[in-house]
């Protein structure tokens, strides 16, 4: 899989939203999904856990989504200004998928609110 268009691997990647404030209170950024595989790939789920979840939000698409042999999509992902607590926030977007190796892959996600 894909973030940003660099390669990340499971568990060890991070994909960093930047800042927002609050004359500009959202971000987003995108993480491509490649499917290498000959079957198609599809992601079941997509959950925002970890410390902050309430800070980022899946823009599209909605699960499921069925991604075919050789193919590639894209999931949007915004990070919204939080008024009550300014500095870093971090949360764990996860996609369960029928990936036989990669199941459940984990992309951390990062950014900050200021002002």
């Amino acid at each position: 899989m894909d973030s940003s268009g660099f390669n990340v691997s499971n568990g060890d990647n991070n994909v960093d939203l930047g800042t927002v404030t609050p004359s500009t209170p959202t971000r987003t950024t995108f993480v491509e999904v490649h499917n290498d595989g000959t079957t198609p790939l599809v992601i079941s789920a997509m959950t925002i856990t970890g410390t902050h979840p309430g800070n980022y939000s899946v823009v599209s698409p909605a699960a499921p989504i069925s991604i075919p042999p050789r193919g590639t999509r894209t999931v949007t992902i915004m990070l919204s200004y939080s008024p009550e607590m300014i500095f870093y926030r971090y949360a764990d977007l996860t996609l369960l998928n029928t990936d036989g190796d990669e199941g459940v892959f984990i992309i951390s996600l990062s950014g900050a609110t200021s002002g």
